[in-house]
């Protein structure tokens, strides 16, 4: 399958652009942004969230094709205090 290209925005209105395959885990993608230094890593308080375009949250241990991302999505990352 072809990789696709997706943009995560950023609360601050940062946005990084990141070439990632169909079966690759959305936590996985936020894990490669963390490893190139293009974003800090997760604080030890904070849980990761990532949504699609309309704000609906989506499963971080799932792949992109399982979530129905598509090629030049958006998808928003926030981070939510731990309960």
């Amino acid at each position: 399958m072809q990789n696709l290209e997706l943009n995560f925005a950023f609360q601050n209105g940062d946005t990084v652009n990141v070439e990632v395959e169909p079966a690759t885990v959305l936590e996985d993608a936020w894990k490669q942004m963390v490893e190139a230094e293009v974003i800090k890593p997760l604080p030890a308080d904070k849980t990761l969230v990532i949504s699609n375009s309309e704000g609906q949250p989506l499963d971080i241990k799932r792949t992109v094709a399982d979530c129905n991302v598509q090629n030049g999505d958006t998808l928003n990352i926030y981070y939510e205090g731990k309960a």
